[in-house]
């Protein structure tokens, strides 16, 4: 026969059974998509999107600090760029087509010019590599969210 003292002392066991999913939770941060640059699959080569300086709506960005993340198979690449108040049309240096060559692994390369005039956009240069390649690879713009 199992008494109740044994029962209680097993759920007990249970619910204090504390599990950690983060090494430091304060530093898990969330963010805004802002835009997306790039989704598709791609083959290995060195790639550049320009961002125009807007978000979905097609509305030019406050200035700030912005994100950009590459997500290709399992992993992520982060770089900050900056963004400035005003500016002209800037020159578009999107390469839709790879540039073949030995490209090893994916990368996210600085964009350029950095910082950037919001409403001269800037161009984000990237790599895929034999690591990514053929997978579906996303670029996005995003913003820290505030508390």
């Amino acid at each position: 026969m199992i008494s109740k003292k044994a029962i209680l002392s097993g759920i007990l066991l249970i619910l204090i059974t504390i599990f950690t999913l983060c090494e430091n939770p304060s530093s898990v941060k969330q963010t805004i998509v802002i835009k997306t640059l790039v989704r598709g699959k791609l083959q290995t080569g060195k790639y550049s999107v320009f961002w125009d300086g807007k978000d979905e709506s097609n509305k030019f960005v406050e200035p700030g600090t912005y994100l950009v993340w590459l997500y290709a198979r399992t992993f992520t690449y982060e770089i900050r760029i900056t963004a400035l108040q005003g500016g002209v049309t800037g020159i578009n240096d999107s390469t839709t087509a790879p540039v073949y060559g030995n490209w090893g692994l994916t990368e996210l390369l600085q964009n350029h010019p950095e910082p950037f005039r919001i409403q001269s956009g800037t161009n984000i240069p990237f790599i895929i590599g034999e690591d990514a390649a053929g997978q579906t690879v996303e670029i996005t713009v995003r913003k820290e969210k505030d508390e």
